[in-house]
């Protein structure tokens, strides 16, 4: 379908680089691919709280791409070592019920609350210490955008559009089991639930460099991802192409 697509289309927007190397290998010119990420609204910046208490919190969709799996059996492994946390998950899918039996099977439901789907996810991210984003896959993730910005730590998965946000163009690899610590963030390896326990565990356990992580994540975020600089992107492109030019503006900065 794509190969289709590209012979009648003027521009390619690619949300994270990734994307980009798609676009050129199925046969698009890379003079009129353009990166423009997904954008975000301001929120208010997270508050701390006096709380004995960890929260760790994802905003996702309940399907096998998000890896909620994953994240329920590092759980199982961080309960062992470390009582005062909780993990709350907000989303709905088609995999939800199998998520909560597998909770109970892990003997983690206790410390573990399905939200299902709200209407205000900044007030929950506000509550939070840590975010985590387990996903097999993703483009640019607006939840882990979202929890970047309100300076939440973030803990995602080595791949495509997180690792850009938390790294930069190159996260680097790492052993199984193991996790890096990025500019913004913490990055692990996909379907390696030692690795994310361990990211966790650290990130409960350095108070300090959560609130280093957070602030960091923020002000790129801030800084970079705008929904105004993002709007300003799209507008200079649709007026670049409206005017005949076949050349799409600059790519967006890094």
């Amino acid at each position: 379908q794509l190969r289709y697509l590209i012979k009648h289309l003027d521009c390619l927007v690619a949300t994270n680089q990734e994307g980009i190397i798609e676009y050129k290998a199925a046969g698009y010119p890379e003079t009129k691919i353009h990166h423009i990420p997904n954008g975000v609204l301001p929120l208010l910046v997270k508050k701390t709280e006096s709380n004995e208490t960890v929260n760790v919190i994802t905003t996702v969709r309940l399907d096998r791409q998000k890896g909620i799996d994953i994240l329920l059996k590092a759980w199982s492994k961080l309960v062992a070592q470390e009582k005062n946390i909780k993990l709350s998950i907000l989303g709905q899918g088609h995999l939800e019920t199998e998520l909560k039996n597998m909770a109970k099977s892990l003997e983690i439901d206790d410390s573990v609350k399905f939200f299902g789907v709200v209407n205000d996810p900044e007030n929950y991210l506000r509550k939070s210490e840590i975010f985590v984003l387990p996903s097999r896959a993703e483009g640019m993730s607006n939840s882990l955008l979202e929890a970047m910005c309100i300076g939440l730590p973030c803990i995602a998965t080595n791949i495509s559009g997180n690792m850009e946000l938390i790294f930069g163009n190159e996260g680097g690899n790492f052993p199984k089991g193991e996790f890096l610590i990025g500019q913004r963030g913490i990055l692990v390896n996909p379907e390696d639930a030692e690795g994310l326990s361990k990211a966790i565990l650290y990130l409960v356990r350095h108070p300090e460099k959560r609130e280093e992580l957070g602030e960091k994540a923020r002000q790129f975020i801030q800084q970079n991802y705008s929904i105004d600089i993002v709007a300003e992107k799209y507008i200079a492109l649709y007026q670049r192409l409206l005017n005949g030019q076949s050349r799409c503006v600059e790519s967006a900065e890094r």
